[in-house]
């Protein structure tokens, strides 16, 4: 025989040989169930451990794409060389609370629990069946993707009334979702649902005091103290002074971070609770009763005022036909094709016009209260 020939046949048996190889590993080396694992098709991952939540994992978030490839490759992998027995009929609550597992949830809705069952073993159920894989390096890389998220914190442990809070943290754990910001004065309560604003309070005492977002799981925003919040009921309740605790509820979790709340320093305007950042919208004092900017209210509160030069009137729904002049050296208010009356005068203070929150109540239709303990007038707006 030939050396050229002897060459050839024994080319044609290698190719023999590894075309068998190739159809032996298709056809028990990558099972099928193999085949359903891509990273595409997986749109979210949650692991834990007891009460301990890691941060989440989205397919739409561009930076956890690599962590999610990482799990599909270990599924893929087990599902090529695990141990497949059937699955228990019935899982035991305490244990399935205490190991460290991963919810993986597909795109078409499915998902499974991909768990820690011994030390260097990882497994799954899927199907009715439970595919287990020991193997230590696997472990390794499933533990390394357990991140303990951002605890929540404010960047203060004192604020005034009308003062700047910014609040981060990474346990919100949904892809998009609210984060409500509470005070309560007497510490936990029991959770209870507010029918009038659709939202859980921590108890019936909190006060809403502002909702933020979140995304990927994450926060960090930044929001004014407000004088006022709202109830359980729905209706406004003010801010407390003093120390409490500004409870965080991300729907997912709540912490309870305690918070010094100190009154206004100067007095403020807030309209249903929101202090009014424009120092020209500022109250001020005159002959010890309390005057406010007649403009910038009406604006505050989305109502239309206009001025009179002529007449020396402000116009509140009326023209200026209807008005009689003022004096000499003063002022007058109409309102509806009315003189308004009041037993505080207004007053022009560098080209503004102030009167007393009452002429307000009487002009727009809104409520006043004057809360004390924060040194905020508060107007509320239906």
């Amino acid at each position: 025989m030939s050396a050229r020939l002897r060459k050839t046949i024994t080319t044609f048996a290698a190719g023999i040989v590894l075309l068998g190889g190739l159809l032996i590993g298709g056809a028990g080396g990558a099972s099928a169930e193999a085949a359903e694992f891509k990273a595409e098709s997986v749109s979210e991952i949650h692991a834990s451990q007891a009460d301990q939540v890691y941060i989440p994992l989205f397919a739409s978030r561009k930076e956890d794409q690599a962590a999610i490839a990482k799990v599909v490759g270990i599924l893929n992998s087990m599902a090529a060389k695990g141990k497949v027995s059937d699955a228990p009929e019935t899982a035991d609550p305490e244990l399935s609370f205490f190991r460290t597992s991963m919810d993986v949830t597909f795109a078409d809705g499915s998902s499974l629990t991909l768990f820690i069952s011994d030390p260097d073993t990882l497994a799954y159920d899927r199907k009715g069946k439970r595919t287990e894989w020991t193997d230590k390096a696997a472990v390794q890389t499933f533990e390394s993707l357990l991140v303990a998220p951002e605890p929540t914190r404010f960047d203060r442990s004192s604020v005034r009334v009308g003062g700047q809070l910014r609040l981060r943290g990474s346990d919100a754990g949904t892809e998009a979702g609210k984060v409500y910001v509470f005070q309560e004065t007497s510490g936990a309560g029991s959770t209870v649902h507010s029918a009038a604003l659709n939202v859980d309070f921590p108890s019936k005492t909190a006060v809403l005091l502002y909702v933020g977002e979140s995304k990927y799981g994450r926060y960090d925003f930044t929001f004014t103290l407000p004088a006022a919040g709202k109830g359980w009921d729905g209706k406004s309740k003010p801010v407390s002074a003093g120390k409490s605790y500004l409870t965080v509820s991300t729907g997912w979790t709540m912490s309870m971070p305690q918070m010094n709340v100190e009154p206004a320093g100067k007095l403020l305007l807030a309209v249903n609770g929101i202090p009014a950042t424009d120092a020209a919208a500022q109250p001020i004092v005159s002959n010890d009763r309390t005057l406010v900017p007649l403009r910038s209210v009406a604006k505050l509160v989305g109502r239309k005022v206009e001025w009179d030069a002529k007449g020396r009137n402000v116009l509140i729904r009326t023209s200026p036909s209807q008005a009689n002049p003022s004096p000499a050296g003063r002022i007058g208010i109409w309102i509806d094709g009315k003189a308004a009356t009041s037993d505080v005068e207004p007053i022009v203070k560098n080209g503004t016009t102030y009167v007393s929150v009452r002429t307000v109540v009487g002009a727009f239709g809104v409520t006043a209260e004057w809360l004390t303990a924060t040194q905020v007038v508060n107007l509320i707006v239906d």
